[in-house]
């Protein structure tokens, strides 16, 4: 369901948007809960790089992907 609508967005919207940002750290949090925590990880970075290059580094939504690099990245350990 989340790679569907992560693929529907990215033809809608391209790679670079917020939308397309909240689709990978869904998939980032989906890959956690089940344990693929490199799976996850990698997620999470794409909504990171997006949402700096959009956002900024300051911004809340920002500041949340980077906390959900740090847990994963502690959970990988």
């Amino acid at each position: 369901y989340l790679e569907k609508a992560l693929a529907i967005d990215k033809d809608n919207f391209g790679e670079m948007h917020v939308h397309v940002a909240s689709d990978y750290i869904s998939l980032s949090f989906a890959y956690e809960k089940k344990g693929d925590y490199h799976k996850a990880l990698e997620y999470a970075r794409k909504s990171l790089s997006i949402r700096e290059s959009i956002l900024g580094p300051d911004h809340s939504k920002t500041q949340s992907a980077k906390q959900a690099i740090e847990e994963i990245q502690s959970k990988l350990k």
